[in-house]
């Protein structure tokens, strides 16, 4: 499959351009590759030869929506295939009128203002998003923050969700 390493290595020949940033709460910009009928994105912040710095991931195939019970069993695979964050991961919510899964950090890391979590959607739509974010103590909302990888742990959760998609 490898796709995971196709996008890294496209990722590490790309030139990141300060002025060309997109996403302007994180100073991110996007870079994108399609392989058949699968398209990933990720939103870059910085980059080094054995790392990436960005505020979110999103992997998405056309092969058509996904039942409910698919959805669901993709899900759970994805919670006990990803084991290789910093926190682990567990099923939140099941929104079964919009078809999406939201999973997140089951304990986030506890920080002095407040916790950072990963949160992961995967859609019937056959989508999924990769984000973090820090939920301060004196606030009601989240913020999007970046989020630091090495190549082969991006390699990894790419190729990881990818294969969810494509296995029966």
């Amino acid at each position: 499959m490898d796709y995971g390493k196709k996008f890294v290595d496209a990722l590490l020949r790309w030139e990141l351009l300060a002025e060309s940033r997109t996403d302007s709460a994180t100073k991110a910009e996007t870079f994108k590759k399609s392989y058949g009928g699968i398209h990933v994105e990720a939103a870059i912040c910085d980059k080094d030869r054995y790392s990436f710095l960005f505020s979110g991931l999103r992997i998405e195939s056309v092969a058509g929506n996904v039942s409910e019970q698919r959805l669901l069993v993709c899900a759970n695979r994805l919670i006990s295939t990803i084991d290789y964050l910093t926190e682990n991961l567990a099923l939140i919510e099941f929104d079964q009128q919009n078809g999406v899964v939201q999973i997140r950090s089951s304990k986030p890391v506890p920080k002095k203002d407040g916790y950072h979590y990963f949160e992961i959607l995967f859609s019937n739509k056959n989508t999924c998003s990769v984000h973090r974010y820090q939920k301060l103590a004196s606030e009601h909302s989240r913020r999007r923050i970046p989020v630091l990888m090495t190549r082969d742990t991006l390699e990894r959760l790419i190729d990881d969700i990818i294969a969810l998609w494509l296995s029966e």
